[in-house]
């Protein structure tokens, strides 16, 4: 089984990649949209390379689980151009039967730094401390990771050791239907 945690995002949707067989092969990146053509292009051309970075295609997807961030509003207002991303990866997990948990960013920040109310640095910072990222990683792969670590400790594979207060975040969490703890 894996666990595949998504930051979704035309400018840069970090993904990580969590073999529950092997933690240690972990693997963290970054997609990003063509900058021109017509949005609808662009969001397909982005969720293609999803796919193939999350290695959700064919028999490798099979036993998938994928947590994505919600989507945090633009300036107060709904992200509706994030919101076409967000749809098109949904609806094609759905049709490809892979169980999907939507977490918000702060059950990331609570539980990457214990804190729901973090910035992105602390969450950044969080993740290269406890997993050893290089300080190249960028802030999109460490929200992505802290997703997929979400998924693991929820799958009772927790990726590494955190404090009551951090793993507090998962008290209102429940797996999607078709994945057992």
């Amino acid at each position: 089984m894996k666990v595949v945690g998504l930051d979704l995002s035309l400018s840069s949707t970090g993904i990580a990649v969590v073999d529950l067989l092997d933690p240690t092969t972990t693997a963290t990146t970054t997609a990003t949209a063509p900058k021109t053509g017509p949005i609808e292009e662009r969001v397909l051309a982005l969720g293609e390379d999803i796919w193939d970075a999350a290695q959700l295609r064919g028999t490798q997807a099979t036993g998938t689980l994928v947590v994505v961030e919600d989507l945090a509003p633009v300036a107060g207002k709904p992200n509706l151009v994030g919101g076409l991303l967000a749809g098109w990866v949904r609806c094609s997990l759905h049709d490809a039967g892979n169980p999907l948990l939507v977490v918000t960013p702060q059950h990331i920040k609570k539980y990457a730094t214990g804190k729901g109310n973090a910035n992105k640095d602390m969450v950044r910072d969080a993740a290269r401390d406890r997993f050893g990222l290089p300080a190249g990683v960028t802030s999109d792969e460490c929200d992505a990771l802290w997703a997929a670590a979400i998924g693991c400790a929820l799958v009772g594979r927790p990726l590494i050791d955190l404090p009551k207060t951090h793993v507090e975040a998962l008290a209102k969490l429940t797996l999607p239907e078709g994945c057992a703890a």
